[in-house]
C-alpha cells in the first residue's frame, strides 16, 4: 500500500479507538463524499488528499508530505429553536477541536504531524443551503524518502 493510504488507515484506527464527547465510527474513503442523501446522523470520513515531494538534496533525497482530510458531516435540525440549533452546532465544532487535540500529539504510521489546517469551523453555505454541518480538517504528516 502507499504511505498515504497507510497514514489514512492509521488515522481511522486512532479515531475509532479514542473516546470523544460525540459517538461515531470513522470511515476511510478513497475520495470525498459529496452527496448528502442517506446521511441521517453524524458521519466522520477520512481520506488521503495529497502527497507532495520536495527535493532536499542533489542525491535524490526527498522530503515528502502527506495530507489527510478528516471530514465531519451531520444533518442539523433547521426548525429547532435558536438555542437548540446553537447547541447542536457547538457540539459539532467541539468535536472538531477534540479530534485536532487528539491527533496533534500522535505520529501516524511513523510519520510526525507537522501541520493542522482548519480554515473555518464549518461551511456556512453548506449549512444554509442543505441543512448540514460540514467541516474539513487537514492533517499534514511528514516523511523522508
Amino acid at each position: 500500500m502507499s504511505k498515504l493510504v497507510d497514514i489514512t488507515n492509521a488515522v481511522v484506527s486512532r479515531l475509532n479507538a479514542a473516546t470523544f464527547t460525540l459517538s461515531f465510527t470513522a470511515e476511510s474513503r478513497l475520495f470525498p463524499r459529496f452527496e448528502m442523501d442517506g446521511i441521517d446522523s453524524l458521519l466522520v470520513s477520512v481520506y488521503g488528499a495529497n502527497e507532495s515531494w520536495e527535493r532536499e538534496s542533489r542525491s535524490g533525497v526527498y522530503s515528502k508530505a502527506y495530507d489527510v482530510h478528516v471530514v465531519i458531516d451531520s444533518p442539523v435540525q433547521q426548525s429547532a429553536t435558536q438555542t437548540n440549533l446553537n447547541s447542536s452546532v457547538e457540539s459539532l465544532i467541539d468535536l472538531g477541536e477534540e479530534i485536532k487535540l487528539d491527533l496533534a500529539v500522535r505520529q501516524m504510521d511513523n510519520s510526525p504531524l507537522v501541520e493542522i489546517e482548519h480554515d473555518e469551523p464549518f461551511d456556512s453555505q453548506f449549512f444554509h443551503e442543505f441543512g448540514f454541518f460540514h467541516s474539513v480538517i487537514t492533517f499534514r504528516y511528514k516523511g523522508i524518502g
